[in-house]
């Protein structure tokens, strides 16, 4: 068990707990959490306001049943009891290939981030998962580890969600299309609750429903 006491913030800490899949797999959830909050609470640095600002990061070295142990990696993460949790469940070879990667590096948080960012390395990933230990472990560093912020601004050719839909929207609808599903988006909005009862009213919005789709092409 590994504490790192912010200097910043008075009270956060990140804990760093190591445990093999076995063991991982055998103590029930809720012990297994409890044990590491005992153990925690007995280190130099703890202080009482430490139990809500921690986050307990918890290494498991994979060698047992990997789906089983993402099954429970998922619900200890979901408990919104003790900690801010975070599993990274990682091979041996995954973490020699990360050492040999981050090898002569003088400043880790970068060179892991331009590896992320990287259009080709997540493209290879994406292709071939299986084949590509090293996008995996980082990819896993990145979201479970809370100082190793994403800068998405600062990704090479890589999207954020709301510019890959802009992307996707403006490619596969023309402008004329785009104006019609905004006409019925309208119409919609604009047709009163209260009015679903007023059958003259409701053959109406009907019509003028059908009439933006007859001339749409959608």
């Amino acid at each position: 068990m590994y504490p790192f006491v912010s200097t910043h913030e008075n009270g956060t800490c990140i804990l760093v707990c190591y445990i093999d899949e076995k063991n991982f797999l055998d103590i029930d959830d809720k012990e297994l959490i409890i044990n590491m909050a005992s153990g925690f609470r007995t280190c130099e640095c703890y202080e009482p306001e430490m139990d809500k600002n921690t986050s307990l990061i918890i290494c498991v070295k994979r060698n047992q049943n990997a789906s089983v142990s993402v099954d429970k990696q998922r619900r200890l993460e979901d408990d919104p009891f003790y900690f801010k949790k975070y599993v990274l469940i990682h091979s041996e070879d995954e973490i020699q290939e990360l050492n040999l990667y981050l090898k002569g590096s003088d400043d880790f948080l970068d060179t892991l981030k331009r590896y992320i960012y990287d259009k080709d390395h997540f493209n290879s990933y994406k292709s071939e998962p299986e084949n590509n230990q090293l996008y995996s472990v980082i990819t896993n560093l990145t979201t479970k580890i809370p100082i190793l912020p994403l800068d998405a601004s600062k990704s090479y050719d890589l999207l954020d969600v709301a510019s890959h839909f802009s992307e996707k929207y403006d490619r596969e609808y023309t402008a004329a299309k785009r104006t019609n599903i905004e006409r019925i988006i309208d119409a919609i909005n604009k047709y009163p609750d209260d009015e679903t009862q007023n059958i003259e009213r409701l053959i109406d919005f009907s019509r003028g429903l059908a009439a933006i789709f007859e001339g749409s092409g959608i």
